[in-house]
């Protein structure tokens, strides 16, 4: 049920996109014929496609066979690494949940609500960094910035295991917001500098289902990691958070060399690829602006499909966040053991 809301959310809101840009683009076109001649305007459309082009072959586009084939080497290389990292941001993002079952209240003398101050102090900081995140991701270096993202929240995962009072889980929990804010606005940015708009909601959608695929790997997790209570001289929930950072660590690293750059720079393509590349997003964006200017801003304050689209993201997330952060210990409540509650909250 989850995959199939994210889908219909994913495929709604694609909708909408397509809408507003579609009507924006005949806005354009509206306005450069009533004001520009036609063959003034011809010139420049033909000078925009020749400035990311370069050449005969780039100027006339490949054929299907080989804009597919292009397609699915860019889909092979790039979303299996992205969904890899979402699935592990998830996972570290939720397993507060399944550690709860396993002593987290009772070693940190949680009492009353503060477990739930606990989960809430995460999002302000998660909502903050979103936007100057993807300022920074604009710049030629994505995979730098977002294996930043990820080590940064690795480590934050790891101090979250080691800590010994409920300050200090408030504070882990307040960095794990920072740290992860801006993966999830930054990859959608980084696959829209790839795919033409039509193309990309289909592998945003597979990159945020990760997110139920996630929900299976936390209570399988959960289950093998809790054995190792006493280990050390620690938990299970604490070998929890430890474990998971660590993996996500190594995810970190390797997704440096996985992700690449830019169209323009990407080294797994070779030159003609580049420039196709280059050319189909040129050939969708050719009327859309990429500068920065305060009117835009408040043209999006002012497009209802904004607000349509943050009551369809606000009744996505919350039963997402709920089954993740909660079911567990309802499971538990119901007089289930804990292997039992963790193990039964994967077919969800």
């Amino acid at each position: 049920m989850s995959t199939a809301l994210h889908r219909i959310s994913s495929g709604v809101l694609a909708g909408l996109q397509f809408y507003d840009e579609e009507e924006r683009i005949s806005e354009g076109h509206s306005r450069m014929s009533s004001r520009v001649p036609d063959g003034v305007q011809i010139h420049e459309e033909e000078k925009m496609s020749e400035s990311y082009s370069g050449d005969s072959i780039a100027a006339t586009g490949f054929d299907d066979a080989a804009t597919q084939k292009l397609v699915r080497k860019l889909d092979i290389r790039l979303i299996p690494i992205l969904a890899t990292i979402y699935l592990v941001c998830f996972l570290d993002r939720a397993n507060v949940g399944n550690a709860r079952v396993e002593g987290l209240e009772k070693d940190l003398h949680m009492i009353g609500l503060d477990y739930n101050i606990a989960l809430s102090v995460f999002f302000p900081f998660y909502v903050a960094v979103g936007v100057p995140s993807n300022m920074i991701i604009k710049k030629p270096c994505p995979n730098i910035w977002l294996t930043g993202i990820v080590l940064f929240w690795s480590i934050v995962m790891v101090c979250t295991g080691l800590v010994h009072d409920y300050a200090g889980f408030l504070v882990a929990r307040c960095f794990l917001g920072v740290a992860e804010g801006g993966l999830y606005s930054g990859v959608v940015y980084y696959i829209t500098m790839w795919y033409p708009r039509n193309e990309c909601s289909f592998r945003i959608a597979l990159f945020f289902s990760m997110a139920t695929v996630a929900g299976a790997f936390g209570g399988l997790f959960a289950r093998g990691i809790s054995g190792m209570s006493g280990v050390g001289g620690k938990d299970g929930w604490s070998w929890m958070f430890i474990i998971e950072g660590l993996l996500t660590f190594c995810v970190g690293c390797i997704s440096y060399w996985a992700i690449g750059g830019y169209p323009n720079n990407a080294k797994f393509l070779s030159e003609t690829e580049r420039k196709e590349v280059m050319r189909r997003l040129a050939i969708d964006r050719n009327l859309l602006s990429d500068d920065w200017n305060s009117k835009y801003v408040w043209q999006a304050l002012k497009d209802w499909k904004i607000y349509v689209n943050m009551v369809l993201g606000f009744c996505l997330s919350t039963p997402i966040y709920s089954l993740s952060l909660f079911l567990p210990i309802i499971v538990k409540d119901m007089g289930y053991t804990n292997n039992a509650a963790q193990l039964m909250t994967v077919p969800p």
